[in-house]
C-alpha cells in the first residue's frame, strides 16, 4: 500500500473521529484546538519518521540496481573475451591442421601474443570485481591459454617440426573447452540480465 493512500485513509479516519467525538463529547473551542494540535503533532512525527526511511529504501534499491548493472557489464565483458578465446582456439586448431598438412614451420600463422592479451583481459575482469561470480571461469580460461601457449612454444622450439598426435588432439580439446567457456559465459550474462529485470 502506498504512503499517500495510507495518509489519505489516516486523514479521513481522523476527521471522522473528530466528528464523532464532537457529537459525543461537548468540548469547547480551546479543547478542540488542543486535540487538533495533538493529532497534527502525531501526524508530523509520523511523516518525519517515514520520509528519511523511504529515502533510505530508495537509496538501497538504487545501489542494488547499480550493482546489477555493473554485474551485467562485467558479464558482457567476460563474454567478449571468451568469444575471442574461442576464435583463438579455432585459429590454432586450423593452424595445427594446416601445419600437419604442409609439414613446415611456415604453416603456423598463429600469434602467441594474442593468448597473453586474452589472459590479461580475463585477469583484469576478475581483479576489477572480486564479487563477480565468474572467478572459476576466468581461472579456467587463463589455464587453457597458458597451456596453449606452452604447447605452441614447445613445438616451435623443437628442431623437428613434425606434429605429434597429442598436439592435434589437444587442439581439438581446446576448441571444445573454449566453446564450453562460451556457454558458461552466456549463462552468466543471462543470469545477470534476469537479476536486472526483476
Amino acid at each position: 500500500m502506498s504512503f499517500w493512500l495510507i495518509g489519505y485513509v489516516a486523514i479521513v479516519g481522523i476527521a471522522m473521529a473528530i466528528a464523532t467525538a464532537q457529537s459525543i463529547f461537548c468540548l469547547d473551542a480551546s479543547a478542540w484546538a488542543s486535540w487538533v494540535q495533538a493529532i497534527g503533532s502525531i501526524v508530523g512525527i509520523g511523516i518525519a519518521i517515514y520520509v528519511p526511511w523511504r529515502q533510505q529504501q530508495n537509496q538501497i534499491v538504487e545501489r542494488r540496481r547499480a550493482d546489477l548493472v555493473h554485474r551485467l557489464f562485467m558479464a558482457r565483458r567476460l563474454q567478449a573475451v571468451v568469444s575471442e578465446v574461442v576464435l583463438a582456439a579455432m585459429h590454432l586448431h586450423h593452424d595445427v591442421q594446416t601445419f600437419g598438412a604442409v609439414g613446415g614451420p611456415h604453416g603456423f600463422s598463429f600469434d602467441l601474443s594474442s593468448l597473453t592479451v586474452l589472459s590479461d583481459a580475463s585477469r583484469r575482469i576478475e581483479e576489477q570485481d572480486q564479487e563477480f561470480d565468474a572467478g572459476p571461469l576466468t581461472l579456467s580460461i587463463r589455464t587453457q591459454l597458458k597451456e596453449m601457449a606452452r604447447k605452441v612454444e614447445s613445438h616451435l622450439g623443437r628442431s623437428s617440426h613434425a606434429l605429434d598426435s597429442d598436439f592435434i588432439a589437444e587442439a581439438v580439446g581446446w576448441v571444445n573447452r573454449a566453446k564450453a567457456f562460451e556457454s558458461a559465459a552466456a549463462g552468466i550474462v543471462a543470469s545477470a540480465e534476469t537479476a536486472l529485470s526483476r
